[in-house]
């Protein structure tokens, strides 16, 4: 089983199902899984006013998937707080349940699509795994596509793109995306990268980024490199003066040989909310790059 974190909503699913779709945002949306035949799973989310009743929302669920979709044969099932059913329909059995999570008001609901039968076992699993991870000295955790980063709370997520051995999260602030922090994972290394690691991550700085600090730390067998910078605040040389911070850092894993990318650009008054050092605080590739630097 592998473990998957998105919008705040932790879950384990097994080794061979990936995420196909994905929302972007925190108030409501859903992620899909699929194995190699067909999809697998679907969680949706919404924040809500408080506690619905479960007991007329499944009845109208059940009336509205037997009168408009031909589901039939339904059956209660319950495990903890998770209400719901398993219903046989034109495609074969699924499994809907949801349940409501008091912190941030958020109402989850969880579809399986079964290949041949119910697999109580996998269901109960599943579920039991399903969580809300905990904001930790202001920072949340997401981990999908091998991406495993902290990121500011009060940050939504603007750019996912995902392609063959490459990743890329982007989160910005609500206000004129002043706050951006911005994570990649990308392999197939020696195939491409036709320079050192140094000369990579300082093409990736934008180019208003002045007072360049560039050095080199070792953590663990990491040779972690660090980008450091000023730039205007805004794009209006009268207030030039206006300085935000600019951090990156990069690596390439010596153990999946994988290139990392973690960056932070925010107001000079914020650079302190949180660690400088970006390589493990805010971006893991394995558990060693955690244990110290030397």
């Amino acid at each position: 089983m592998q473990e998957w974190i998105w919008q705040g909503i932790s879950l384990l699913v097994p080794d061979d199902w990936e995420m196909l779709q994905y929302g972007r945002q925190w108030e409501a949306g859903k992620i899909t899984f699929a194995d190699r035949y067909q999809f697998r799973l679907e969680l949706n989310w919404k924040q809500v006013g408080g506690l619905p009743d479960f007991e007329k929302m499944l009845a109208d669920y059940q009336s509205k998937l037997a009168n408009e979709q031909g589901y039939e044969d339904f059956r209660d099932y319950t495990l903890g707080a998770w209400n719901g059913f398993h219903c046989r329909g034109p495609v074969g059995w699924t499994t809907r349940v949801g349940r409501y999570f008091e912190r941030g008001s958020r109402l989850i609901e969880v579809v399986f699509l079964w290949p041949d039968r119910v697999n109580l076992e996998l269901a109960d699993r599943v579920l039991r795994s399903i969580g809300q991870v905990s904001e930790k000295a202001g920072f949340l955790r997401w981990r999908a596509f091998g991406l495993d980063c902290m990121f500011s709370q009060g940050l939504h997520l603007s750019v996912c793109e995902v392609a063959p051995a490459s990743v890329r999260l982007k989160f910005v602030d609500r206000e004129r995306a002043r706050h951006v922090e911005e994570f990649r994972r990308l392999g197939l290394v020696k195939q491409w990268l036709g320079c050192s690691v140094e000369e990579w991550l300082t093409m990736q700085a934008p180019q208003r980024v002045h007072e360049r600090r560039v050095r080199t730390v070792t953590r663990n067998d990491h040779h972690v490199i660090q980008d450091r910078g000023f730039m205007p605040a805004l794009q209006f040389p009268k207030f030039n003066h206006r300085k935000n911070i600019y951090m990156a850092d990069s690596w390439i894993c010596p153990f999946d040989e994988r290139l990392y990318f973690v960056a932070r650009i925010m107001s000079a008054r914020d650079s302190k909310a949180g660690p400088e050092d970006l390589a493990a605080h805010y971006s893991v590739c394995c558990p060693r790059l955690a244990n110290g630097t030397t």
